[in-house]
């Protein structure tokens, strides 16, 4: 990871964690900084404390959305554009399998990234007809597939 690339992860976590640097320096017991390793410690850390803090709203969200997604399977399908980069939407899609396993969960974001996962049923077969449908790619196995797609036909798809 790049300088750049690190403060830059710094500066979007502070805003969503809405957390001053100041109050998280505070909590990690950083006090005087008096020299260029104890700024880089003081930088890692509030990185890594910041992550930690992400990670705790995302599992919250993941348990928050699981609950109100899961009621709207159909079929045993659940196809819906969801806020969220892919490593969310693997966490919610693995979520919602576990207390739906034989339900198809489909999901795809603005960006176009698409994610297929079922435990007992292919999700495979209905994630290529997705991708085909919405000029994709993409693939995997019966039970997990990922790829990318026009998110824009996706919408349209879904509506219909």
């Amino acid at each position: 990871m790049t300088v750049e690339k690190f403060l830059k992860d710094i500066e979007e976590q502070n805003s969503k964690t809405k957390t001053g640097v100041k109050e998280i320096l505070h909590e990690i017991g950083c006090k005087k900084i008096e020299s260029v390793s104890g700024l880089s410690k003081a930088i890692f850390d509030l990185w890594k404390y910041q992550k930690k803090l992400l990670e705790k709203e995302m599992a919250s969200s993941i348990d928050d959305s699981a609950s109100f997604l899961e009621a709207g399977i159909k079929d045993n399908k659940l196809i819906r554009l969801i806020d969220g980069d892919r490593k969310f939407m693997i966490s919610l899609a693995q979520k919602i399998s576990e207390k739906s396993p034989e339900s198809i969960i489909i999901f795809a974001n603005s960006e176009g990234d698409i994610i297929a996962k079922s435990i007992k049923s292919d999700a495979k077969e209905e994630f290529n007809k997705i991708i085909k449908k919405c000029e994709g790619s993409g693939g995997g196995k019966t039970d997990f597939s990922q790829g990318k797609l026009n998110p824009d036909l996706f919408k349209k798809l879904i509506l219909n």
